[in-house]
């Protein structure tokens, strides 16, 4: 999206036929974090996340206590990873339920992780309030001096990149399935 801050995406493509088909408000709603098809990322279960990203900015204890950010967790909503379908513009009408058919679906699509994104905007809050606060510091640690030097977050390398994919039942709340997907990332940034 910009220097040491991607987009990953993955291409969707599932040419099994599939008996169900999703309205585009199931998972690209107004209000994101009311979607009934969710995702989001499974950073413990990335090593980009833990090896590189949660030592350097979210479990940073002593940043994010001088920073007033203490308990700061890594973006999680629905904005963060997003089903992208080619055919976005189907819709379950009444008809098609009356009809016991479905419309045409195209079976590509994409996943986009801004997870970097979001972390980037975390990380350059956390800077700007230690520089502010480095100004009246005067005994400033080693680790706070260590941040404020970093210009930008890790970016992100080969690897599995982990994300969790549930359904919930329309008007209850109650998610009925969920399935893990993985994002291999194996031929750029080493």
């Amino acid at each position: 999206e910009y220097p040491h801050v991607h987009l990953l995406g993955s291409n969707i493509y599932d040419g099994a036929s599939t008996t169900e088909m999703f309205d585009i408000n199931e998972s690209n709603s107004l209000i994101p974090d009311k979607n009934l098809i969710r995702v989001k990322p499974l950073y413990n279960q990335t090593p980009w996340y833990k090896n590189k990203v949660a030592g350097f900015i979210y479990e940073n204890e002593e940043v994010l206590a001088t920073a007033n950010m203490a308990g700061l967790k890594p973006p999680a909503h629905a904005k963060v990873i997003q089903i992208k379908p080619i055919t976005s513009g189907n819709r379950l009408t009444d008809d098609i339920i009356e009809s016991n058919s479905r419309p045409y679906v195209s079976a590509f699509g994409a996943f986009h992780n801004r997870a970097a994104y979001y972390i980037d905007r975390d990380f350059i809050a956390i800077r700007n309030v230690l520089a502010n606060k480095l100004v009246t510091i005067e005994n400033s640690s080693n680790n706070m001096a260590k941040f404020l030097r970093e210009n930008h977050i890790p970016g992100i390398r080969n690897g599995k990149y982990e994300m969790e994919l549930s359904y919930t039942l329309p008007g209850k709340g109650i998610v009925t399935s969920s399935v893990t997907k993985t994002i291999n990332l194996t031929k750029h940034f080493d």
